[in-house]
């Protein structure tokens, strides 16, 4: 791993867009796709992940696709780099705008680019909330584009990772720092 500062980070709902189009989830399929995914810890998945009927199946699945395949992974990268002297800034985006695609998929995959490049209009149906928290985001995106460290004037602090605390910014509807 190269010793450079890094932001990584996940949103809330990373497996809602895989799942939009999905018909008939079944809790056989739900097996079978612990057992794809998990091999012989497919019992210790589904516990981790427990469905009960079939309207659970798709929210078990967007969790599994949320930790397993972004947020844990995020959290290895940033773990990894306290063998570096650069810094890793950990974020989760949890902010679910009202936008159609979100209405259907809640806060999912690349959710968060939106606000990292100020790509919202009202008309897509992003409001007040959304463009101050844009804002926020595009500081901390541009301080760390120029030096490395996303804080900077007028943001709440964001704490580089380190393993002890498990710190990370949350973006929400408030922009706080978390352990989750």
């Amino acid at each position: 791993q190269h010793n450079v500062p890094i932001i990584t980070g996940s949103t809330l709902n990373e497996g809602t867009l895989y799942l939009m189009n999905e018909k008939n989830l079944s809790i056989k399929k739900y097996n079978s796709f612990l057992k794809s995914r998990f091999a012989k810890h497919a019992a210790s998945a589904s516990a981790m992940f427990p469905v009960r009927n079939e309207s659970e199946v798709a929210p078990a699945i967007d969790k599994i696709l949320t930790v397993a395949a972004n947020a844990e992974p995020a959290r290895f990268v940033a773990q990894s780099m306290e063998t570096k002297k650069s810094k890793a800034y950990l974020f989760q985006f949890s902010r679910r705008p009202d936008t159609v695609l979100a209405r259907k998929t809640g806060v999912h995959h690349g959710a968060e680019l939106a606000y990292v490049f100020g790509n919202m209009t009202q008309a897509d149906g992003y409001d007040e909330l959304d463009r101050l928290i844009s804002d926020k985001m595009m500081n901390y995106w541009v301080n760390f584009a120029r030096a490395g460290n996303p804080n900077g004037p007028n943001l709440p602090v964001w704490p580089s990772y380190d393993l002890q605390s498990d710190l990370n910014l949350e973006f929400s509807d408030t922009i706080s720092v978390n352990t989750q």
